[in-house]
């Protein structure tokens, strides 16, 4: 029997622990939006649409939405990406803003104060949109994560397409099934979309140019729709009519994990009618290395722009199926499969450093993610004394001073900042509201070192003492994973899957936060650190549905960062100028950027160890060896051979970094100096340098 699916069952359905103070969040929700008592989603691709204006750019991809009320542009505009609007140079491959090619309207819209956007049903990969007279009078706008046709719904309303780029034509083309119109619609920088219109009834509504920039319908729209794409291919002619409201995911996992393998499915919910019974669906690079071979049968022969992905490629499917390399072996550190650690001078090295360093007091800082740093850090530590020193002296002087952190904070007594449980979108946020932790960014980055934390001190702790530490704090934890990580819809305290975008491969860093570039990703390494977290949390607790779950998530991590932002010689998506940076720093849906001081070393590092902290035995997954290798010849060697002005904890964190293809000097370094020459950042200590350094000799 295969695994139960990771998507169905909810971790808890019930409320957040009651030592959670309770409260509104700032940011409310938009108006005339009721969530029906449900948690509200803050970071997924379409949050642009929940907050300030509401009129920054949503992507779909290969679609991009700005909602605008302005007197003479009232609707949605819609734009996608041509080749001459791409920015690409050494620091940036970008989109530009251009005038918008159409903006979905209605002649009933006469003022600003005619139409008002509504949206609901907020989900993983889908959202719905509506630009409103009355509550009759209305465009319906289905945004669906990949969808191949923009999709407009009118209802009893006036079909208007305005365009600022304006028209150089429009033609009818020969109808591809009895209730569907086509047209060609030739834009005056010579674009060329395909423009299908169904009518539910045989009364066909005729399109004509009302002027350059205006294309209307003869009459009032009785849920005629309007799909519009910018291929004039005829194999698209199968999809049109038909299209996705939303995407429901689920998975199976085979229970011999000698197979490695987890699947992955995308089944959408269709509206309409189509010659094939199906949509168009494109999906990105990074899909196209895991996808099934029955949903490449079929693939268009044209492709179009992502933003800044790559080619993406479209399928006449209503289903898609990807076949998942997990990391079925990766759990703590690989102590039973290192001969190292059975070696004299290994541990004495080992020895060494934990006896200096269990002299060392513990320090912190009151900010979220620096307190869980430091108790990730220290628990790393722990666990080297406990499972590869065996030392209970060592064992009892460091756990109870963790065990004692971790209760002041959850108790909220150790420091002023203190988690919160929002009640208007539904998560546990810092009590101070001027952090980025408020507005909901980074919480998979900073949770994570807490539930790493958590999972170590509750193992060890069972093991050598009776005190019950891991069953009295399993709630608390277990709800810092539904804030991020909740892995089913069903829970309504917190959104499902809060930071993890399932079609884009990896999390987004912003939350309640506007951004002209669409949503924001910062760090692989975290990113990273949040599913291992979890993963070693369901190994703790016996939870074979979050091992699944990390497991797919680090898998599909692993893809697509591969694609986008760890970038070996190899890699044919990003451009050569840009991929000799050897790593992407930042990614959002409209733009990657490589932007240190090229004249000092220090912001070079800075940049490619947000890429590479905090290393943990889970880094060895993402970060090949060959990638490792061409980022330390290229770009990171000189640093440390030259030596340049760089901190010493930067100049550690890239040498235990360099462990993973070549760990002989990463180990001798560690272990020949003393801990007193030594300075490390909050996540790394010596004794954890000698430990995962070893275990990869």
């Amino acid at each position: 029997m295969p695994f139960a699916d990771t998507f169905e069952n909810p971790l808890s359905m019930n409320p957040p622990l009651c030592q959670f103070s309770k409260g509104n969040h700032i940011v409310g929700l938009p108006s005339k939006y009721a969530n029906d008592g449900k948690a509200v989603p803050t970071n997924r691709f379409y949050t642009n649409l929940l907050l300030g204006t509401r009129n920054l750019p949503v992507w779909t991809h290969p679609y991009c939405f700005n909602y605008t009320n302005e007197t003479d542009k009232m609707g949605m505009a819609i734009s996608y990406p041509n080749s001459k609007d791409f920015i690409i140079n050494r620091n940036n491959i970008k989109v530009q803003e251009t005038p918008k090619s159409f903006i979905a309207s209605a002649v009933d819209f006469e003022t600003p104060d005619d139409m008002y956007l509504s949206v609901l049903d907020l989900k993983l990969m889908s959202i719905q949109v509506q630009l409103k007279k009355t509550a009759s009078q209305f465009i319906w706008i289905p945004m669906v994560q990949g969808m191949g046709f923009v999709t407009l719904l009118y209802y009893n309303l006036t079909p208007k397409l305005q365009s600022e780029i304006g028209y150089k034509s429009l033609k009818k083309l020969p109808t591809p099934r009895s209730n569907i119109q086509k047209y060609e619609v030739i834009l005056e920088d010579d674009q060329v979309w395909s423009l299908y219109v169904s009518t539910p009834s045989k009364d066909i509504m005729e399109l004509s140019l009302d002027d350059n920039n205006v294309i209307i319908g003869d009459r009032t729209a009785k849920g005629t729709m309007f799909q519009l794409i910018p291929d004039c291919s005829s194999q698209i002619d199968a999809a049109a009519g038909c299209y996705p409201i939303d995407c429901e995911l689920s998975s199976e996992f085979d229970p011999d994990n000698s197979h490695h393998i987890g699947h992955l499915y995308f089944k959408y919910k269709l509206l309409g009618k189509s010659n094939s019974l199906s949509t168009l669906i494109y999906i990105l690079p990074h899909h196209l290395m895991t996808i099934s071979d029955k949903n490449l049968k079929k693939k268009l022969t044209t492709t179009l722009n992502s933003s800044v992905y790559g080619q993406m490629v479209g399928l006449i499917t209503d289903s898609l199926e990807f076949r998942i390399t997990l990391p079925r072996e990766l759990r703590f550190l690989f102590i039973n499969d290192s001969d190292q650690f059975h070696s004299t001078y290994v541990l004495q090295a080992l020895q060494n450093a934990a006896s200096l360093e269990s002299e060392d007091e513990i320090s912190y800082d009151e900010n979220i993610e620096g307190l869980g740093e430091t108790l990730s850090k220290y628990s790393w530590i722990l666990y080297c004394y406990h499972f590869i020193l065996e030392d209970y002296d060592l064992v009892m002087k460091l756990l109870p001073k963790l065990k004692n952190l971790m209760d002041k904070f959850i108790s909220d007594t150790l420091t002023n900042n203190k988690l919160h449980y929002d009640t208007t979108f539904g998560g546990l946020v810092s009590t101070v509201n001027y952090s980025e932790n408020y507005y909901y960014c980074d919480h998979n980055y900073d949770y994570s070192y807490y539930i790493i934390a958590a999972a170590i001190i509750g193992k060890i702790d069972s093991e050598v003492t009776n005190d019950n530490w891991l069953n009295r704090n399993k709630d608390w934890v277990q709800d810092l994973i539904r804030d991020y990580s909740n892995p089913s819809d069903k829970d309504p305290y917190f959104p499902a899957y809060r930071s993890f975008d399932w079609y884009h491969g990896h999390s987004w860093s912003t939350g309640l936060v506007e951004s002209k570039y669409g949503r924001e990703y910062h760090s692989c390494g975290k990113d990273l650190n949040s599913m291992y977290a979890i993963k070693l949390w369901g190994i703790v607790t016996e939870n074979q549905n979050l091992i699944n779950m990390a497991d797919l998530q680090m898998g599909l991590l692993k893809n697509s960062m591969d694609c986008y932002v760890l970038l070996e010689d190899e890699n044919q998506i990003i451009p050569t100028i840009f991929k000799s940076n050897g790593i992407s720093q930042k990614l959002s849906d409209s733009s990657i950027s490589y932007k240190p001081n090229r004249t000092d070393q220090q912001s070079i590092v800075s940049t490619h160890l947000k890429h590479i902290t905090p290393i943990t035995p889970a880094t060895t997954f993402l970060r090949s060896p060959t990638f490792t290798k061409q980022e330390w010849d290229n770009i990171l060697s000189n640093t440390i051979e030259n030596n340049c002005n760089i901190k010493e904890s930067q100049r550690n964190e890239l040498i235990l970094s360099r462990a993973i293809h070549d760990p002989i000097p990463s180990f001798n370094h560690f272990a020949n100096n003393s801990f007193a020459s030594l300075q490390f950042h909050q996540t790394q200590s010596w004794t954890w340098s000698i430990a995962f350094a070893a275990s990869l000799l």
